[in-house]
């Protein structure tokens, strides 16, 4: 479980097992909204098939924390979610969904999967290798961009 200090070192290193990594954030003793991934952050999923599970009771910006051999990021927030994934600090990471949202904004590079369901806003993609598009409501805007393979878009769920 990550905390909203720096997480580094043996302790958010994986192993050749499937670990699971956990990002919820939560709200401090004075009330203000803490997400625990940070970008002093340094994340090392090792081998295997890693997961990063992230989950926000507010709307979500994905910080830019340095992220390697973690293959899947999921994120679930209750408001908008932003993330760009495309940078140099994460290497390994074959997919990124985001399975709850507002509104879903997600920046990936050529060689991610990206999947963006539940979204009750708009849903807007740039880059990304397969895209899955599943609209909660059917009736905001969807914006893929160019460097996509478009999958799947499917209005409704």
């Amino acid at each position: 479980m990550l905390t909203a200090s720096a997480d580094t070192g043996a302790a958010f290193t994986g192993t050749e097992k499937g670990d699971v990594f956990k990002a919820d954030s939560f709200v401090s003793a004075a009330g203000t909204y803490l997400p625990t991934l940070n970008s002093s952050d340094e994340l090392d999923g090792g081998a295997g098939k890693d997961t990063l599970n992230i989950t926000s009771d507010n709307a979500y910006e994905m910080a830019d924390a340095s992220i390697k051999n973690i293959e899947t990021i999921t994120i679930k927030a209750a408001n908008s979610v932003s993330a760009d994934v495309s940078g140099s600090n994460i290497t390994g990471l074959e997919t990124i969904s985001v399975l709850k949202s507002v509104n879903a904004e997600v920046h990936a590079n050529s060689t991610t999967d990206v999947n963006v369901s539940g979204a009750k806003g708009t849903i807007d993609v740039a880059g990304g290798k397969n895209i899955v598009v599943n609209d909660a409501t059917a009736d905001k805007e969807i914006v893929i961009g160019e460097t996509a393979t478009v999958s799947g878009v499917t209005p409704g769920t």
